[in-house]
């Protein structure tokens, strides 16, 4: 790749052209706008792409969509088959739904302690009460000391079952509340793990390629479908020789693969600071002044980047030149030229050459 142009002429030349000369082909020096421009290729790239990839091996039981078709944000695409998974799914949703049953207020199991409390307690204010009785009784001696040690002693055992049958239910509502987060860990597994089977697009945009179809065997981590969005943007490839004449914000002409007969404007709008490897050039992006009425992604595209516009320059053709900086007059003598702008087919003459001057095409050309 070089800088000269190769998609479509940049340089206006007014009128230069080959001399009738008594013995030797000559031209006339002229005057003409001239530009200097930098060669590109690239193509149109969406702005967003996206991957549709799969995270489990299994096989493509349905698709929703086909190449060309929008899509928004978490639209579910596709679907892989998940029998075993959907299983699982389903286990970890009856032992949820069962772990929060144990922990309602009328849960068997709750009820059950519930009951037995209620019971250590009536039977605790009964052995409250025959206790009170027996200090009043002992005193008088109506009762013996044996039978009041004995009231005594059913009633710290009464408060001692009461104790335990609490401490029951205590640990019962934990385990349960456990068992209930170690359920709902498990069911939120399951579902993400569910998910996979379920391939969503995580962007808005167009479906552009879809790699697999119905029955196909799908590996993990690979791609299903291709989904890109937003505009499409220029990607442009530059030599490294030129990069660093390349500007944000300078004009580009582009012509496109699909519409070569019009060239578009653009405008340099980003410049990537590193070397592409794979491409093996620098990148650049460029936006369109006016949008074309019909762009297809990965279009591909010349451009010449204009770097500047010389107004009314002296040029010659650059076959006349001779050792590069001289030119044969007429009269067969040799001029020295300084150069400016040079391509394959013209350079542009500084100094040393006046308008409308004859110069002779070199023997040896």
């Amino acid at each position: 790749m070089n800088k000269y142009i190769y998609s479509f002429t940049l340089l206006i030349l007014l009128g230069i052209s080959a001399t009738s000369c008594s013995q030797q082909e000559c031209a006339e020096v002229k005057r003409t706008d001239i530009i200097d421009a930098v060669f590109a290729s690239g193509q149109l790239i969406p702005d967003e792409e996206y991957l549709v990839t799969a995270n489990t091996e299994s096989y493509l039981l349905e698709a929703f969509v086909e190449e060309g078709d929008t899509v928004k944000k978490g639209m579910p695409l596709f679907v892989l088959s998940n029998e075993s998974q959907a299983a699982q799914l389903t286990n970890a949703e009856v032992t949820y739904i069962d772990a929060q049953r144990k922990l309602k207020d009328d849960s068997p199991q709750i009820r059950q302690m519930e009951l037995q409390i209620a019971q250590a307690q009536s039977q605790l204010t009964t052995d409250k009460n025959n206790l009170s009785r027996y200090e009043k009784l002992v005193e008088t001696g109506a009762v013996s000391q044996v039978e009041y040690d004995k009231a005594r002693l059913q009633f710290e055992n009464s408060k001692h079952q009461l104790e335990i049958q609490e401490e029951s239910l205590a640990e019962l509502l934990t385990a349960s509340q456990l068992n209930l987060q170690n359920a709902e860990t498990q069911l939120i597994l399951q579902q993400e793990g569910n998910r996979d089977f379920f391939l969503a697009s995580a962007i808005h945009g167009q479906v552009l390629t879809v790699y697999k179809t119905q029955g196909d065997l799908v590996r993990r981590g690979e791609s299903v479908a291709q989904v890109g969005g937003g505009e499409l943007v220029m990607k442009l490839f530059i030599a490294e020789e030129d990069i660093n004449r390349i500007k944000v914000g300078q004009e580009a002409m582009i012509s496109l693969n699909t519409d070569p007969d019009n060239v578009h404007k653009a405008r340099i709008s980003k410049i990537f600071p590193s070397f592409d490897t794979q491409e093996q050039s620098f990148m650049a992006e460029a936006v369109f002044e006016e949008f074309p009425s019909q762009l297809f992604p990965y279009t591909q595209i010349q451009a010449n980047i204009i770097i500047n516009t010389h107004r009314n320059a002296l040029v010659v053709p650059t076959a006349y030149l001779t050792d590069g900086t001289h030119v044969l007059l007429e009269d067969g003598s040799s001029q020295e030229v300084e150069i400016g702008l040079q391509q394959a087919d013209w350079t542009e003459v500084l100094s040393g050459l006046t308008e409308s001057q004859v110069i002779l095409l070199p023997e040896n050309n």
